[in-house]
């Protein structure tokens, strides 16, 4: 006999503050996901499927939605789109020993996000391997940007991280 427990758990939370753990993102959001989780030797197994988050993040309109799973060590994410405001990041992939996760934005108002930072960027950035040695990638093109006295009237290029080739 080996037993494989099993569950499906649907939330339903509403008006939930983000701010009361993190003073700097209050909010009201909305919580829908349907959880699906087992366990097979010893090891979670977990998917959310089709998790939406909505209502109001730092005084604008908030919604994520997405699949999101767990199993063993891997973290997966599919089409996982996030707006806040005019602000959007969409995310793929997988979180592992063996990581390959690509994360799209594009940010026209990131004052939202960060008090000072005014302007336009858009790109995408890529993390592979292992997350003890990342390598990551990212491509930015940004317009007007203004952070203080610092101003980027225009800004692209792609950089290239390896965490793997440090001293």
């Amino acid at each position: 006999f080996k037993p494989r427990p099993k569950w499906r758990l649907l939330i339903d939370g509403k008006d939930i503050n983000p701010g009361a753990h993190w003073t700097l993102w209050s909010g009201k959001l909305n919580v829908d996901p349907e959880i699906e989780g087992a366990l097979v030797d010893g090891s979670p197994l977990l998917r959310m499927n089709e998790i939406t988050i909505s209502g109001d993040l730092l005084d604008q309109p908030f919604h994520a939605s997405g699949t999101l799973g767990l199993d063993t060590d891997v973290v997966a994410l599919k089409t996982l789109k996030v707006k806040s405001g005019n602000n959007q990041w969409w995310l793929n992939g997988t979180l592992s020993q063996n990581s390959n996760l690509r994360v799209d934005f594009d940010v026209p108002d990131p004052v939202k996000l960060w008090t000072g930072v005014h302007g336009h960027m858009a790109g995408y950035w890529v993390v592979k391997g292992d997350p003890r040695s990342p390598v990551g990638t990212m491509t930015l093109e940004g317009t007007d940007m203004r952070y203080g006295e610092y101003h980027l009237q225009q800004v692209n290029g792609t950089a290239r991280v390896d965490f793997g080739n440090t001293m």
